[in-house]
Protein backbone atom coordinates (compact mmCIF):
# COMPACT_ATOMS: atom_id res chain seq x y z
CA UNK A 1 0.00 0.00 0.00
CA UNK A 2 2.07 3.14 -1.02
CA UNK A 3 -1.09 6.08 0.07
CA UNK A 4 -1.87 7.87 3.35
CA UNK A 5 -0.36 6.59 6.30
CA UNK A 6 2.14 3.73 4.57
CA UNK A 7 4.78 4.13 2.46
CA UNK A 8 5.59 1.80 -0.88
CA UNK A 9 7.23 -1.58 0.04
CA UNK A 10 11.09 -0.80 -0.18
CA UNK A 11 14.02 -2.80 -0.84
CA UNK A 12 16.43 -2.18 2.35
CA UNK A 13 15.51 -0.68 5.58
CA UNK A 14 17.35 0.28 8.28
CA UNK A 15 15.45 0.53 11.24
CA UNK A 16 16.42 1.00 14.98
CA UNK A 17 14.07 -1.70 17.28
CA UNK A 18 15.65 0.29 20.23
CA UNK A 19 12.89 2.70 19.30
CA UNK A 20 10.67 0.46 18.99
CA UNK A 21 9.87 -3.39 17.37
CA UNK A 22 8.18 -3.46 13.79
CA UNK A 23 4.79 -3.11 14.08
CA UNK A 24 4.60 -6.58 12.27
CA UNK A 25 6.84 -8.99 11.15
CA UNK A 26 7.14 -12.10 9.34
CA UNK A 27 10.57 -13.32 8.06
CA UNK A 28 12.13 -10.82 6.26
CA UNK A 29 9.21 -8.75 6.08
CA UNK A 30 8.05 -5.91 8.11
CA UNK A 31 6.29 -2.24 9.18
CA UNK A 32 8.10 0.09 10.64
CA UNK A 33 7.17 3.23 12.32
CA UNK A 34 9.24 6.09 10.77
CA UNK A 35 10.37 6.90 13.92
CA UNK A 36 12.44 4.34 13.92
CA UNK A 37 13.97 4.11 10.39
CA UNK A 38 17.28 5.83 9.57
CA UNK A 39 17.39 4.97 5.88
CA UNK A 40 15.57 2.95 3.40
CA UNK A 41 17.45 1.59 -0.21
CA UNK A 42 15.93 1.14 -3.10
CA UNK A 43 18.01 -1.71 -5.21
CA UNK A 44 17.44 -2.29 -8.96
CA UNK A 45 19.32 -4.53 -11.67
CA UNK A 46 18.80 -1.95 -14.44
CA UNK A 47 18.76 1.21 -14.68
CA UNK A 48 16.14 2.74 -17.20
CA UNK A 49 13.82 5.76 -16.99
CA UNK A 50 10.79 4.35 -15.94
CA UNK A 51 13.01 2.02 -12.90
CA UNK A 52 14.22 5.63 -12.07
CA UNK A 53 10.71 7.11 -11.96
CA UNK A 54 9.41 4.47 -9.53
CA UNK A 55 12.48 4.51 -7.14
CA UNK A 56 11.94 8.13 -7.04
CA UNK A 57 8.39 7.36 -5.86
CA UNK A 58 9.38 5.38 -3.16
CA UNK A 59 11.71 6.98 -1.91
CA UNK A 60 9.25 9.54 -1.37
CA UNK A 61 6.59 7.73 -0.07
CA UNK A 62 8.97 7.26 2.73
CA UNK A 63 10.16 10.56 3.31
CA UNK A 64 6.78 11.79 3.18
CA UNK A 65 5.93 9.94 6.37
CA UNK A 66 8.56 12.51 8.23
CA UNK A 67 7.30 15.64 9.67
CA UNK A 68 8.23 18.48 8.03
CA UNK A 69 7.99 20.51 11.10
CA UNK A 70 11.13 21.83 13.25
CA UNK A 71 12.32 19.75 16.13
CA UNK A 72 14.90 20.03 18.13
CA UNK A 73 18.16 18.39 18.03
CA UNK A 74 21.79 18.17 20.14
CA UNK A 75 24.93 17.60 18.90
CA UNK A 76 27.80 16.29 20.77
CA UNK A 77 31.61 16.59 19.91
CA UNK A 78 33.95 15.98 22.52
CA UNK A 79 33.51 18.77 24.42
CA UNK A 80 31.34 20.57 22.19
CA UNK A 81 27.38 20.83 22.34
CA UNK A 82 25.30 22.46 20.25
CA UNK A 83 21.63 22.89 20.32
CA UNK A 84 19.42 24.07 17.50
CA UNK A 85 16.53 22.79 15.26
CA UNK A 86 16.72 21.34 12.24
CA UNK A 87 13.81 19.43 9.31
CA UNK A 88 16.03 16.14 8.58
CA UNK A 89 14.69 12.83 7.04
CA UNK A 90 15.89 9.36 6.64
CA UNK A 91 17.82 9.09 4.25
CA UNK A 92 16.76 7.58 0.95
CA UNK A 93 19.29 6.08 -1.66
CA UNK A 94 18.76 4.05 -4.94
CA UNK A 95 21.41 1.48 -6.52
CA UNK A 96 21.67 0.40 -9.20
CA UNK A 97 23.00 -2.62 -10.71
CA UNK A 98 23.84 -1.97 -13.90
CA UNK A 99 21.95 0.80 -16.86
CA UNK A 100 21.99 -0.01 -20.45
CA UNK A 101 21.21 4.11 -21.24
CA UNK A 102 24.12 6.90 -21.20
CA UNK A 103 24.93 8.13 -17.73
CA UNK A 104 23.38 11.91 -19.27
CA UNK A 105 19.73 10.07 -20.04
CA UNK A 106 19.93 8.58 -16.70
CA UNK A 107 20.26 11.89 -15.09
CA UNK A 108 17.97 13.52 -17.42
CA UNK A 109 15.48 11.36 -16.19
CA UNK A 110 16.36 11.57 -12.64
CA UNK A 111 15.97 15.58 -12.70
CA UNK A 112 12.50 14.87 -14.13
CA UNK A 113 11.38 12.24 -11.79
CA UNK A 114 12.13 14.52 -8.99
CA UNK A 115 10.99 17.82 -10.43
CA UNK A 116 7.98 18.10 -8.48
CA UNK A 117 8.89 16.95 -5.21
CA UNK A 118 9.92 19.32 -2.54
CA UNK A 119 12.96 18.89 -2.17
CA UNK A 120 13.29 17.22 1.35
CA UNK A 121 11.48 14.32 -0.46
CA UNK A 122 14.06 13.81 -2.99
CA UNK A 123 16.43 11.00 -2.62
CA UNK A 124 20.28 11.95 -1.18
CA UNK A 125 22.08 9.48 -3.63
CA UNK A 126 21.75 7.31 -6.72
CA UNK A 127 24.46 5.00 -7.95
CA UNK A 128 24.86 3.02 -11.23
CA UNK A 129 27.49 0.42 -9.59
CA UNK A 130 30.80 1.09 -11.40
CA UNK A 131 29.74 3.75 -12.97
CA UNK A 132 28.86 6.79 -11.85
CA UNK A 133 27.02 8.49 -9.04
CA UNK A 134 24.05 11.09 -8.89
CA UNK A 135 24.75 13.83 -5.64
CA UNK A 136 23.65 16.64 -4.50
CA UNK A 137 25.81 20.04 -4.60
CA UNK A 138 26.10 23.12 -4.08
CA UNK A 139 28.35 26.38 -4.81
CA UNK A 140 30.12 28.34 -1.99
CA UNK A 141 30.89 32.15 -3.48
CA UNK A 142 34.31 32.44 -4.40
CA UNK A 143 34.18 28.46 -5.25
CA UNK A 144 34.78 26.63 -9.35
CA UNK A 145 34.02 23.73 -7.75
CA UNK A 146 30.50 22.52 -6.36
CA UNK A 147 30.50 21.42 -2.53
CA UNK A 148 28.58 17.68 -2.16
CA UNK A 149 25.78 18.04 0.07
CA UNK A 150 24.10 14.79 1.91
CA UNK A 151 20.71 16.33 2.01
CA UNK A 152 18.80 17.13 -0.60
CA UNK A 153 17.18 20.09 1.11
CA UNK A 154 20.96 22.01 0.76
CA UNK A 155 21.62 20.90 -2.75
CA UNK A 156 21.06 23.62 -5.40
CA UNK A 157 22.05 21.33 -8.70
CA UNK A 158 22.65 17.45 -9.12
CA UNK A 159 25.89 16.33 -9.48
CA UNK A 160 27.00 12.94 -11.96
CA UNK A 161 29.84 12.18 -10.59
CA UNK A 162 31.55 9.53 -13.16
CA UNK A 163 33.80 7.20 -10.61
CA UNK A 164 33.71 3.75 -12.25
CA UNK A 165 34.97 1.49 -8.95
CA UNK A 166 34.50 4.59 -6.55
CA UNK A 167 30.69 5.50 -7.56
CA UNK A 168 29.43 2.92 -4.65
CA UNK A 169 31.89 4.02 -2.04
CA UNK A 170 30.45 8.02 -2.36
CA UNK A 171 27.00 6.55 -2.14
CA UNK A 172 28.37 5.00 1.07
CA UNK A 173 30.24 8.08 2.43
CA UNK A 174 26.64 10.05 2.07
CA UNK A 175 24.86 7.19 3.76
CA UNK A 176 27.29 7.25 6.71
CA UNK A 177 26.90 11.03 6.85
CA UNK A 178 23.28 10.97 7.82
CA UNK A 179 23.72 7.73 10.13
CA UNK A 180 25.83 9.88 12.02
CA UNK A 181 23.81 13.03 12.47
CA UNK A 182 20.14 11.85 11.98
CA UNK A 183 17.74 12.83 14.67
CA UNK A 184 14.50 11.19 14.29
CA UNK A 185 11.36 12.38 15.71
CA UNK A 186 10.26 11.08 18.79
CA UNK A 187 7.68 8.22 18.99
CA UNK A 188 4.29 9.13 19.92
CA UNK A 189 2.42 5.94 20.09
CA UNK A 190 -1.02 7.10 20.81
CA UNK A 191 -0.94 9.04 17.40
CA UNK A 192 -0.61 5.79 15.89
CA UNK A 193 -3.72 4.18 17.90
CA UNK A 194 -5.43 7.06 17.19
CA UNK A 195 -5.10 6.83 13.42
CA UNK A 196 -5.86 3.23 13.33
CA UNK A 197 -9.31 4.37 14.97
CA UNK A 198 -8.39 4.28 18.99
CA UNK A 199 -9.24 1.05 20.65
CA UNK A 200 -12.42 0.05 18.96
CA UNK A 201 -15.29 -1.09 21.59
CA UNK A 202 -14.55 -1.62 25.16
CA UNK A 203 -16.32 -1.80 28.35
CA UNK A 204 -14.87 0.53 31.19
CA UNK A 205 -15.23 -0.12 34.59
CA UNK A 206 -14.99 2.90 37.60
CA UNK A 207 -14.93 2.64 40.93
CA UNK A 208 -14.36 5.63 43.35
CA UNK A 209 -12.30 5.10 45.93
CA UNK A 210 -13.33 6.15 49.58
CA UNK A 211 -11.91 9.19 51.42
CA UNK A 212 -10.26 8.36 54.82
Amino acid sequence: KCEGNYSCQQDIILSDSMIAPPFLAAGELGVHPIETVSAVIEVKSVATAQAMRDAVVNIASVKQLASDEPRGFTEIRGAYIGMGQHVDKPFGGVLFLGSDASDEAILDAYVKAIANLAPNDRPNAVVVVDDFALTWGSYVEGSEQPTIQPEPLHGTHVLLQRLKANALLVFYMILMKILASYQPPELDLHSYVSKSGSYGQYELLVRKLAAE
